[in-house]
């Protein structure tokens, strides 16, 4: 009786189990990545009505959603209105380091940005701009500001 009742039980344990597999997802591990804006000036402003331009820069990190493509931001920060000549020449740049961690890297892509605005007085004489995705796969990246 005692085998015949432990054998009923294995046939109801073994029918309730399904055969079906179910997905597995895949494992998120997060990254750390560094970023390192630099700023210089690649341009001569010595010449006459250079004295006179100014700029002001934005810089941005920011994830944006691979799926929905909306964006999260990090980290920002606004150099405001100064003259072009107080930045030092791109051979030797002004470097602002951060470092962001992702703990989303397969659903969320890493990107760096920047808005340089002239000025001219108080009139933008001209504006410039890029985003620059940062690929899984480096832990450092160089995102050069040219002024």
């Amino acid at each position: 009786m005692r085998i015949a009742g432990s054998m009923a039980l294995a046939a109801i344990l073994f029918t309730s189990c399904t055969k079906e597999t179910l997905p597995i997802e895949p494992r998120q591990t997060q990254e750390e990545k560094t970023v390192r804006f630099e700023i210089g000036r690649v341009s001569d402003y010595s010449q006459p009505g250079s004295a006179d331009l100014n700029v002001d820069i934005q810089l941005h990190l920011s994830l944006q959603n691979r799926e929905t493509g909306a964006y999260t931001a990090v980290w920002d920060t606004t150099y405001a209105m100064r003259p072009v000549t107080e930045f030092p020449h791109a051979s030797l740049p002004l470097a602002i380091e951060k470092r962001v961690v992702n703990t989303k890297p397969m659903d969320q892509m890493l990107k760096a940005s920047y808005n340089l605005r002239f000025w001219r007085n108080d009139i933008i004489q001209y504006q410039s701009a890029a985003i620059i995705p940062l690929n899984t796969g480096h832990a450092t990246f160089t995102v050069p500001v040219n002024l």
